[in-house]
């Protein structure tokens, strides 16, 4: 029933035209069947079976290799699109916080000059020219130009607090977006390491059996790997 149930899979993967992924010429593999058949036990026959067990223990490793080298290229092309999406609203964001953080400061340096600190209201001037229009210079400041500068700032700093605000939701998808890669990324490294074990304790499973030792169903791994990048377990012998 072995011998039966290889050579019929054998005889698919060559009707596939994937003879490559047997990693045996046909030779070997009919070698291994006879092997197989004229066992005199079926721990025997397990034993004779173990060539071709790690070749496809070998050829699903190494399609996992491939597909674990595409991830980085598949995530570079995630984040560009999410960067181009989302490039002109970054840069809005950036140069709106940029320009809080400078009104917040002249701000801060006409409450310094209305405390009579004349210093301030020089920088003040320097920094932020549109202040000359109230102010046209520190040694001609009165109160009413103060005032007036004043009202003006903290309607500067409400507008882009709206603007800001306005884009927040476009952040929150920006940031979104950009967690569910790295979620993307970690279930699929996570796969990765199951898939790599179970192979490994299935091929270890596979050699027990054949030195007679008792070994209980433990993983899917048909199941497990086959659901890793498009049943990548099914493009070798079963």
């Amino acid at each position: 029933m072995l011998v039966s149930y290889l050579n019929e899979q054998i005889e698919k993967t060559l009707a596939e035209k994937r003879s490559d992924s047997l990693r045996v010429d046909i030779s070997t593999a009919k070698t291994i069947l006879e092997n197989i058949k004229n066992a005199k036990t079926y721990l025997d026959g397990l034993t004779a079976a173990e060539p071709i067990v790690n070749s496809v223990v070998t050829e699903v490793l190494e399609r996992i290799d491939e597909f674990q080298n595409l991830i980085p290229l598949i995530i570079a092309g995630f984040d560009k699109g999410i960067e181009d999406d989302y490039k002109a609203v970054r840069e809005n964001y950036k140069r709106l916080h940029k320009l809080q953080e400078e009104l917040m400061l002249s701000v801060t340096r006409l409450y310094n000059a209305r405390i009579g600190d004349q210093s301030e209201l020089k920088k003040l001037l320097e920094e932020n020219a549109s202040l000359r229009y109230f102010i046209p210079s520190a040694d001609k400041a009165n109160h009413d130009n103060l005032v007036q500068a004043e009202k003006f700032l903290l309607g500067q700093v409400k507008e882009v607090e709206l603007l800001l605000q306005q884009l927040d939701d476009l952040k929150v998808e920006y940031i979104v977006k950009q967690d569910e890669v790295v979620a993307w990324r970690n279930e699929i490294d996570s796969k990765i390491l199951v898939a790599r074990t179970s192979l490994t304790i299935w091929a270890r499973a596979h050699k027990n059996l054949g030195a007679g030792i008792p070994v209980p169903p433990m993983i899917d791994v048909a199941g497990i790997a086959g659901n890793l990048a498009g049943n990548v377990v099914k493009t070798v012998v079963p």
